[in-house]
């Protein structure tokens, strides 16, 4: 009786190491993938996305496209829901994250802009590329200077120095009570073989 109550307390021991260390090793994201990361671990994108998407669908070599109706998992903090033909920023700033494989190449952004209450800053790495100014169609293009992007996962900020207040406070007769601040229909990263293309 004895010896079997010793081989219990060594197999819970045991056992009690074993989920130390996998509670360890799950402490280490220094091997995780930049999707996994950018979702569990910095909490910087609103829905999760495989690291296939991020590298493939989200940018990758040429061309990046993003539209309000069918890719807004690389939306990071500060986006609505994507609306039928744009997404709102709600506050201040709002983030995409952009996979780029060859950051030698030059690079052009280019915004659409369907409505905008508050004066807004593009910064892309936190480097600050130029004003959110739309022309008479909405757009607003910027060559990306060099060095700026980098090899993997790139921020792209939209961001106003403004209070941002729900719509219903400045306009007492509307019924959004969201703190609107640019209406972004489609941003494009595009390096300099796809330029003709946006």
């Amino acid at each position: 009786m004895k010896a079997k109550s010793v081989i219990l307390y060594i197999l819970s021991g045991i056992l009690f190491i074993g989920y130390l260390v996998v509670m360890g090793i799950s402490l280490d994201t220094s091997r995780a993938t930049d999707a996994y990361r950018l979702y569990y671990v910095d909490k910087q994108v609103k829905y999760y996305l495989s690291q296939k998407d991020l590298e493939k669908k989200f940018c990758a070599d040429r061309k990046f496209v993003f539209t309000s109706d069918y890719n807004p998992l690389n939306l990071g903090n500060g986006w609505g829901d994507p609306e039928p033909d744009a997404t709102w920023i709600l506050g201040k700033s709002g983030d995409v994250f952009v996979y780029v494989t060859h950051p030698e190449r030059d690079y052009r952004i280019k915004l659409e802009v369907a409505q905008t209450f508050y004066e807004n800053d593009l910064y892309i790495n936190d480097v600050l590329i130029g004003k959110v100014e739309p022309d008479g169609q909405g757009f607003v293009e910027y060559n990306v200077p060099e060095g700026i992007l980098t090899e993997g996962v790139n921020k792209i900020t939209i961001s106003t120095q403004s209070d941002v207040y729900a719509l219903n406070y400045i306009n007492p007769d509307a019924t959004d009570n969201r703190p609107l601040n640019i209406y972004v229909r489609s941003l494009n990263l595009s390096s300099a073989p796809e330029w003709s293309d946006i």
